[in-house]
């Protein structure tokens, strides 16, 4: 009789440590995918971000253009909002303002995916 109580509890014994291991396994797994999923969200962010600066760049390089060849740099008294374009699944925001003396200041604002990115450059003057 002892023998058969014996070998009851090391059944319960066998089967309290495995469900000690699936526990942990069940944690460590979820500890990971946790990890996975922080890193694909850090991994999206940098995508946008990069995304935003190259829209924000060519709305720097249209508007530097526009001014050369379409527009008067002398209209540019205040702020003036002159381009507010979709590009590229997002859109960029130029805004030019006069600086110290004849220099222009250009601020163009490339969006996307909520992610923004700004470039601020002076020329003239």
């Amino acid at each position: 009789m002892s023998l058969e109580k014996n070998k009851k509890n090391s059944g319960e014994i066998i089967l309290f440590v495995v469900f000690i291991i699936l526990f942990f396994m069940l944690f460590i797994g979820l500890f990971l995918s946790k990890m996975i999923l922080r890193q694909t969200k850090v991994a999206n962010n940098v995508a946008n971000s990069v995304q935003a600066y190259y829209i924000a760049d060519t709305g720097a390089e249209v508007t530097l253009y526009r001014i050369r060849n379409e527009l008067s740099s002398t209209a540019f008294t205040r702020n003036n909002e002159i381009a507010n374009v979709e590009i590229g699944g997002g859109r960029y925001i130029a805004t030019v303002t006069s600086s110290s003396g004849s220099a222009l200041r250009i601020e163009v604002i490339g969006i996307y995916n909520r992610t923004s990115r700004a470039i601020e450059l002076y020329w003239g003057g």
